[in-house]
């Protein structure tokens, strides 16, 4: 029996318009969003092929991939007596060795990382741990003596200057927190994990906004502004976070699907990510 295909449009017109329409940009723009991102965005544009490794950091990245201790323990100490050895160098696909070790879920090795590899190496792979949803290794990784100092450090820093950073060695765009990707996976248990610690998500300021930060983020780099706000929003429309963190989730739910359909109108590129998770929520609570 044959089936009948019909096209995408007529199945989701809402959704196949959405999408047709918000990415129509032109050559001008896409040029101009791509040359500025790659210095702002990092984690979009970041090319890692033309990585040069050591015969060393090979042998050391496939050990942490595999979890050899052995090998691990005397890579990580021929590198006090080797300069040229970097503990926080990274594969041709941008993974550092702590990234590895997470996918290949050996604690002991996490452990011996964690007290070699700076906080930009452990900032990422935690990351990689929360989308890769192993609450056991965030808790581990977020308990470690080196991530609560330099956890620390940023809180003493300004927040706001997270918008600006760039991070070349990672995979994560810089305004995500464990927060916001905790959320964004929407696991209960991490986000109650964060929320704990007290971490918080920021609510975006209005799109019309006119205070000095946000026009200094718009003249920076409008399309890393909007990304950045498509992020926040979709981590405040979890379910999992506004039932952890608001005193009315279904009071909450109908203001922040309100607030995102304004949006949505006036940044069409982003309608469908800004929609969408408002109106699952919304149906789920309905």
């Amino acid at each position: 029996m044959l089936f009948e295909v019909k096209p995408v449009q007529s199945l989701f017109p809402y959704v196949h318009f959405s999408f047709y329409q918000g990415y129509q940009l032109s050559m001008s723009d896409l040029r101009k969003a791509t040359t500025s991102s790659k210095q702002a965005a990092g984690c979009l544009f970041t090319n890692f092929e033309d990585v040069r490794l050591t015969d060393e950091e090979r042998v050391y990245l496939n050990a942490t991939a595999i979890g050899d201790i052995g090998i691990i323990r005397m890579s990580l100490e021929d590198s006090e007596e080797n300069a040229e050895f970097n503990v926080n160098c990274v594969d041709y696909m941008g993974r550092n060795a702590l990234h590895l070790a997470v996918d290949s879920e050996n604690t002991e090795a996490i452990e011996m990382l964690l007290d070699k590899l700076n906080f930009e190496c452990i900032e990422e792979a935690l990351l990689h741990a929360i989308s890769k949803g192993h609450p056991k290794l965030v808790r581990l990784i977020i308990e470690h003596p080196n991530y609560q100092a330099g956890e620390d450090q940023i809180k003493r820093m300004d927040s706001k200057n997270a918008f600006f950073r760039t991070t070349e060695k990672s995979q994560f765009s810089p305004d995500i927190t464990p927060l916001i990707l905790s959320a964004h996976y929407n696991n209960h248990e991490m986000v109650q994990m964060f929320l704990s610690r007290n971490h918080t998500i920021d609510k975006p300021h209005s799109i019309s906004c006119q205070c000095n930060d946000c026009q200094v983020r718009q003249d920076y780099d409008s399309l890393k502004r909007s990304r950045s706000r498509l992020n926040a929003y979709r981590a405040l429309a979890s379910p999992s976070y506004m039932a952890l963190s608001s005193p009315d989730p279904i009071m909450t739910t109908f203001e922040l699907r309100q607030e995102m359909m304004k949006l949505a109108e006036i940044e069409k590129e982003f309608k469908v990510g800004l929609l969408l998770p408002s109106l699952v929520y919304f149906l789920l609570t309905s």
